[in-house]
């Protein structure tokens, strides 16, 4: 690097460019006059961008793979009124370019919530509970994958996809679960709060870690509702005299989290903590993709395009904009 590598978020039109990215994708594709390209998806903690590789395709090709850290030139242009980078030069990052200001952290965007905080409001929540084999259900796996579930993402693409994401995502649902149940005296409130500290706990066999997330083999082919369900059995086995409906209902609340067949959700809620689960975890993560959607977006006043998760313009506007005026 010759000068200080560049953030995604500052990039502009017509610009070249030098930094250290992520390679979330890469896939070769053919030009319509049958050339072939590398089309990249190019990640640091502040975005992403679309990227290409143009010449020396089958060298460059062998350079690097998706999941690496590269160094890169580069010039910006738009197209279709988009920003995306045409690569000039990459190479896979060595130690060596420590000594230039390359940094791992700088890849990946990460919750905004320190997870230690995170964590502690998690064991409180924990603590509440007056179900001694719930409690010691959640002291069980929280404890045992403490250090992963502090800094694993949600997801690899949707809501809550940076580090510390699935952290973030279980404890809003908690804290949600915790007013639903004080306002509605009829939910069992262990039992909601039981179910929102566990519903994704799967994701940490079905994701990789939070550096180059991918699907592990179980997570394409079992799926993190069946996983996280099998965590839960395993960690109950070892808890004497834990109570079978106990565990038959815990069950329900994980296979039935996403409400809908067509979501790959095994079960529908057919309870009342079920049913509040769904539709606490199914805002959570869409008031993420929203907030996304708006801090992504490239449009300039109050709305953006619709090239976005809900396939509508959204107002990013405020009533704070007109008090202004």
């Amino acid at each position: 690097m010759t000068k200080k590598p560049q953030q995604i978020s500052s990039f502009e039109p017509d610009k070249e460019i030098e930094g250290y990215y992520l390679v979330t994708e890469k896939t070769i594709r053919k030009t319509r006059a049958g050339d072939s390209y590398i089309d990249l998806t190019l990640q640091d903690k502040t975005g992403k961008i679309s990227a290409k590789i143009w010449k020396d395709v089958e060298e460059q090709k062998e350079v690097f793979n998706e999941g690496d850290a590269v160094a890169v030139t580069g010039h910006t242009d738009t197209y279709r009124n988009k920003l995306q980078l045409n690569v000039t030069k990459i190479s896979s990052v060595r130690e060596e370019h420590e000594e230039y200001g390359y940094s791992s952290d700088s890849l990946v965007p990460s919750s905004k919530v320190s997870p230690e905080q995170m964590w502690n409001e998690v064991i409180d929540i924990i603590d509440s509970l007056s179900d001694k084999h719930l409690k010691e259900l959640l002291n069980s796996l929280y404890s045992e994958n403490k250090t992963r579930l502090m800094n694993h993402p949600a997801a690899k693409f949707m809501h809550h996809n940076f580090r510390s994401g699935l952290l973030e995502h279980t404890l809003s649902l908690a804290k949600d679960a915790v007013y639903f149940s004080d306002k509605h005296k009829d939910l069992d409130r262990d039992l909601l709060l039981a179910g929102a500290l566990l519903h994704d706990i799967g994701k940490l066999k079905e994701l990789t870690g939070e550096v180059a997330t991918a699907y592990t083999d179980k997570g394409n082919l079992i799926g993190h509702i069946v996983l996280g369900r099998d965590m839960m059995h395993e960690a109950a086995k070892n808890i004497e005299g834990f109570p079978e409906e106990t565990l038959m209902l815990l069950d329900h609340l994980i296979l039935s989290h996403q409400g809908k067949y067509e979501f790959a959700s095994p079960r529908r809620p057919l309870t009342k903590e079920a049913m509040v689960l769904h539709f606490l975890d199914e805002m959570d993560a869409k008031l993420n993709i929203f907030d996304k959607a708006i801090e992504e977006d490239q449009n300039e006043g109050k709305w953006t395009s619709s090239n976005n998760y809900f396939g509508a313009q959204l107002y990013k506007g405020s009533r704070e904009d007109e008090k202004e005026v």
